[in-house]
């Protein structure tokens, strides 16, 4: 059994991100050249220190997860920490003993902290140095959707892998083909929409999907009748913006826009992704620099709903003046 795939599998098996999570290098989507370098770790038997860092869904848990269970000989010699959970200087105190302890079977000790940009910048500098002074015995494997939230110190002694985004037809060929294993009655165009609205996230897709799938008459069924309104709420909020474009000048729009205020005050909203969809949705060049902009400044700011709100005035300023 593995260290980290078979367990969770079994912990997790209604979860279809588990049941369903890829447990070989053969079959996880990522670039030939990485792909030659990880197989180089576990042919070697150990792995350096690394970052993989991309946006979410796009395969950095599972291939830290591979590459663990591949080359931890026993889970003694292993430790996971989630960023979010230890995100200040207190992550440091918990790898105190394990990072002293011996090694059991493996070659070497890993310590897989998931979420890594989550850590406070004082954390992130004092694990440099657990890096660097036991690289003997012990490598990391960090993941991170930003690489910006990275601390440089910390990513000079590391090496960084970066994951793009998954191909559109692997997602969809994936989820239909999971749609078929699990034996769900579906309508295309809700699959598709779901698909669409959560690109590349294919694990945000699975989960949407989890949500809005009933059993009626001992069939499973995918009904979007069924989803709550704050379902795929950022993908509702960015065509209310779209529509703002075309109903500009007629009588529903200051309907439009009280709408796209109302879901800016939902607390479900995700507002990195509403900006970064925007961003891919919108063709006007001027809207493309504001999201731009806007999508720069939500992970630093403190308040993302008031940024959000700014936003959508810049944005009425600039369509009005189109």
């Amino acid at each position: 059994m593995g260290i980290i795939l078979d367990v969770r599998r079994e912990k997790y098996k209604d979860v279809w991100l588990e049941k369903y999570r890829p447990g070989d290098m053969s079959e996880i989507v990522i670039e030939p050249n990485y792909g030659k370098k990880f197989n180089e770790f576990i042919d070697d038997d150990q792995i350096p220190s690394i970052l993989l860092v991309g946006p979410p869904g796009t395969g950095k848990t599972t291939m830290a997860y591979i590459l663990i269970d591949k080359l931890i000989k026993d889970d003694m010699d292993f430790l996971e920490l989630n960023g979010s959970l230890f995100r200040g200087i207190e992550v440091v105190r918990q790898l105190d003993g394990f990072v002293k302890s011996e090694t059991m079977f493996s070659k070497k000790k890993i310590i897989f902290i998931d979420e890594a940009d989550k850590l406070t910048p004082d954390a992130q500098d004092a694990l440099r140095n657990v890096v660097e002074q036991n690289a003997d015995h012990l490598s990391f494997i960090f993941t991170a959707n930003y690489s910006f939230k990275i601390i440089d110190a910390l990513k000079s002694r590391l090496q960084t892998y970066t994951f793009k985004s998954l191909p559109k037809e692997f997602v969809r060929n994936t989820i239909y083909g999971i749609l078929g294993k699990e034996s769900i009655q579906y309508q295309k165009p809700d699959v598709d929409y779901i698909i669409d609205s959560t690109y590349p996230d294919m694990r945000r897709a699975m989960n949407e999907i989890n949500k809005v799938v009933y059993l009626e008459d001992s069939q499973k069924v995918l009904s979007l009748n069924n989803a709550d309104e704050d379902f795929l709420i950022e993908q509702k909020y960015v065509d209310a913006m779209a529509r703002l474009q075309k109903t500009k000048g007629t009588t529903s729009f200051g309907g439009d826009i009280k709408v796209c205020y109302d879901y800016v005050y939902k607390d479900t909203m995700d507002y990195l992704d509403a900006f970064s969809k925007m961003n891919m949705m919108f063709g006007n060049i001027k809207i493309k620099t504001l999201t731009a902009k806007f999508y720069n400044e939500v992970g630093k700011c403190i308040s993302p709903k008031f940024l959000m709100l700014e936003f959508i005035g810049e944005f009425l300023n600039v369509i009005l003046k189109g």
